[in-house]
């Protein structure tokens, strides 16, 4: 939790794990959150969003930390096919500020280098 926002960390970095998450979301009477997304050029990142966006109201694109990482724009690309509401946040730190701002649950996920670094900057 930060700011009074409820805060989930779940790798989630392809389609079984993203599967697992969302009914997980389901079973705890999660939706309407906010999604920070940022994941591996060489994922199956579509294979990952259709299960989760039943349950986001947005998409924050960021860059996780790691020359694999695909941009933040272009991941925004991709995740626009699934939730309208998508913004580009490409540094990790202000994404998860952004989130904050719109006061809804937070789901990170999409991969392990993203959210190691989460998990730090909230500590």
């Amino acid at each position: 939790m930060r700011n009074g926002v409820p805060i989930l960390l779940d790798a989630a970095h392809n389609p079984a794990g993203a599967r697992a998450l969302a009914s997980h979301l389901q079973d705890i009477g999660w939706s309407g959150v906010t999604l920070l997304f940022g994941a591996m050029h060489d994922k199956d990142i579509d294979g990952m969003l259709v299960p989760l966006a039943h349950a986001c109201e947005r998409i924050i694109c960021t860059t996780a930390p790691s020359p694999r990482a695909i941009a933040a724009d272009e991941l925004a690309v991709i995740a626009g096919r699934y939730v309208p509401a998508i913004e580009i946040v490409p540094n990790m730190t202000d994404a998860l500020g952004r989130a904050i701002e719109h006061r809804a649950p937070i789901v990170g996920a999409g991969s392990i280098f993203l959210i190691g670094p989460l998990r730090d900057i909230l500590r």
